[in-house]
């Protein structure tokens, strides 16, 4: 089995990384480069895909943020991870994004575009994100989860070990393309996407998470 790395360190090898969208804030820093850019905040959200036609322009009077962030950071393709995320698979993974959008702290995103193969890593993460261990191991790693709020930390999300789309299988890389084509036209292929990639958690819940998913069904076996 090809070693895994945690989803944080991997993007870093990619030189790309997950981001916390736009905060509102005391507006106070300049945001003018997000003119002309449609805005997603958290109750604009469909599911699969992000379809700019519903949205409303960015257009705050005067264009200041708190914090928010730069123009690269919402640079399209972009793989949009729900801060809230939900228990129903159809609410709790990712949105794929095919146009720049300025997307709030509702959200943690991923900007693909100077990615080697956005195409195909997008596939992968998108496809990965409605798994259900994907679900699971954020419930049961994050400090936030269940105990604030029902919302989960950026740290959540970085610290989930996969492999390396490069040590995927290309049997396994055809059926993540067509899974991710499926899901963003509206499909719901859920136990194709857990058998692609996971097996169910044991019953035994004081092993360690980090080592059961090691040890469950993937991508390379």
């Amino acid at each position: 089995m090809a070693p895994r790395v945690d989803l944080g360190t991997y993007l870093a090898e990619l030189n790309l990384k997950l981001e916390v969208g736009y905060i509102r804030g005391n507006r106070s820093v300049d945001a003018s480069f997000l003119v002309g850019l449609k805005n997603l905040s958290g109750i604009d959200a469909r599911r699969y895909a992000v379809n700019t036609d519903h949205l409303k322009d960015w257009n705050y009077d005067p264009p200041k943020l708190e914090r928010p962030r730069t123009r690269d950071v919402y640079r399209a393709p972009l793989l949009l991870f729900r801060k809230a995320a939900k228990l129903d698979v159809r609410d709790r993974g990712a949105l794929l994004c095919p146009v720049d959008v300025a997307y709030s702290e509702s959200f943690y995103g991923i900007s693909l575009k100077n990615a080697k193969s956005p195409d195909d890593l997008t596939a992968y993460l998108y496809v990965l994100s409605y798994c259900s261990l994907f679900v699971y191991f954020q419930l049961m790693t994050s400090s936030k989860f269940g105990v604030e709020r029902e919302t989960f930390h950026k740290e959540d999300y970085e610290s989930y070990p996969l492999p390396r789309w490069i040590d995927v299988k290309e049997e396994h890389k055809d059926e993540v393309r067509k899974i991710a084509k499926m899901i963003s036209n509206g499909g719901e292929p859920w136990e194709r996407v857990d058998a692609i990639r996971f097996s169910y958690p044991p019953q035994d819940r004081h092993k360690s998470m980090a080592n059961w998913a090691a040890r469950t069904a993937s991508l390379l076996d």
